[in-house]
């Protein structure tokens, strides 16, 4: 699980790290503040691009600490500026990067609880591809999706990032 999904949101989160970085370019190309992008929906009753952000965060941080049997670490959700968004994500991806293989052992078979799952549970292996993963990345994809939205220059290389290709 280590390499499969804890490796992959810390990759997906330096991803999004360069898109706030195309956004913040594009944004003051054509002169306005990046904070305006923090309230951008797809819909009205849609939690915003500022949520999006936050919830892949906790999500990554959650999933990793809950896999470990470990205590995620606590953000105060204080963010109210780009910088300070982007703060976050470096943040997670630092605690993502405190994390070893021999730190899942066991994970698969883990009872994974949540204030979401009232007094049920899954296992780990369940949370992760059940749960985690896709929740991760659904907003990873939604934060993508807005700034493509908003006009930034964007492709399927920017979400992706990096492969590792061999010769």
């Amino acid at each position: 699980m280590y390499y499969e999904i804890i490796r992959q949101m810390a990759k997906h989160l330096r991803n999004l790290s360069a898109i706030l970085e195309k956004a913040e370019a594009h944004a003051t190309s054509v002169g306005f503040e990046s904070d305006n992008y923090l309230g951008l929906r797809l819909a009205p009753n849609m939690l915003p691009f500022s949520a999006q952000l936050r919830i892949a965060s906790d999500n990554a941080k959650s999933a990793a600490a809950g896999l470990s049997g470990k205590t995620p670490p606590v953000f105060e959700d204080t963010e109210k500026t780009w910088s300070e968004y982007k703060a976050r994500l470096v943040k997670t991806v630092e605690y993502l990067d405190t994390f070893q293989k021999s730190d899942f052992e066991g994970a698969a078979e883990r009872k994974i609880t949540s204030k979401f799952f009232g007094d049920k549970h899954m296992v780990g292996h369940e949370f992760i591809i059940e749960r985690a993963f896709p929740n991760f990345l659904f907003h990873v994809t939604t934060a993508y999706d807005l700034l493509r939205l908003a006009g930034v220059q964007l492709g399927k290389a920017d979400f992706l990032g990096p492969q590792p290709l061999h010769s």
